[in-house]
């Protein structure tokens, strides 16, 4: 379970403050489930590029809103704002509370996040090249390694749904929303299994929301799981299933 965050084309310095302001705080009392602890405290990351490549990746097991390894990282992106930069919120549910369990996960110059659990992700069947490179045991590094295997590290957004729809096919899932970039582009999904026994329980449909909001006079785009209110920027909830491919 977490909360997601990516800005695709560089924005001003006072609307990039009050956006990573606005995403750190919901670490502290971002939406949860009901009968679940507000705030998602249980790890964060962001990765930004530059020119098509990344210039700054950092992640960390601490708890966003008090950790002053955060404060480093947001002055590094107010000072050199990149064309995209992804950003997660964790609150664990499969992997421990490890660095090695936070996302982003980056390889080379892509990078992934997931908000959402794959039941039995231990059966995905990875390629052995990249099945090596797993360092925590969460199901999103699994997925990532599995799909840079399936599409041979030659991203696109149809072979990239390809990949995603055998996982569905073949495994039990409550979300699979899913950030990816390689620096170029990014790849956004938000795919909620309504048929899922948690998610019917739960009411987890609003809880695994995904918005993307465009700023058209300073031609930028924001997609995150909770809206946030920033002056000039119009917002969408992204359809289940539908996947985004953002190059502009």
């Amino acid at each position: 379970m977490c909360r997601l965050l990516l800005i695709k084309n560089k924005t001003n310095k006072t609307d990039l403050t009050n956006i990573l302001y606005e995403f750190i705080k919901q670490s502290k009392d971002g939406m949860t489930p009901d009968k679940t602890d507000k705030g998602h405290k249980d790890g964060w990351g962001f990765v930004s590029y530059n020119l098509g490549h990344i210039s700054l990746f950092k992640k960390s097991s601490k708890y966003a809103y008090i950790d002053k390894e955060f404060k480093s990282v947001e002055n590094k992106l107010l000072k050199n704002s990149g064309d995209i930069i992804m950003g997660h919120l964790r609150k664990s549910l499969v992997g421990k509370n490890t660095v090695n369990n936070s996302h982003p996960f980056v390889y080379k110059n892509f990078s992934f996040c997931q908000n959402g659990t794959i039941f039995n992700s231990d059966k995905i069947k990875i390629n052995k090249k990249y099945k090596a490179l797993i360092k925590g045991n969460t199901d999103t590094e699994k997925l990532f390694y599995y799909i840079l295997g399936e599409t041979k590290e030659k991203i696109t957004k149809k072979n990239f749904n390809q990949a995603i729809t055998k996982i569905r096919e073949k495994f039990d899932y409550t979300a699979i929303n899913i950030l990816f970039s390689d620096g170029e582009k990014a790849i956004v999904l938000r795919d909620i299994n309504l048929k899922n026994a948690y998610v019917k329980k739960g009411k987890l449909e609003s809880y695994y929301s995904l918005f993307i909001g465009t700023h058209k006079i300073n031609n930028y785009f924001i997609v995150s799981s909770e809206i946030i209110k920033i002056e000039g920027v119009k917002w969408e909830l992204i359809k289940n299933k539908k996947m985004l491919e953002i190059t502009g």
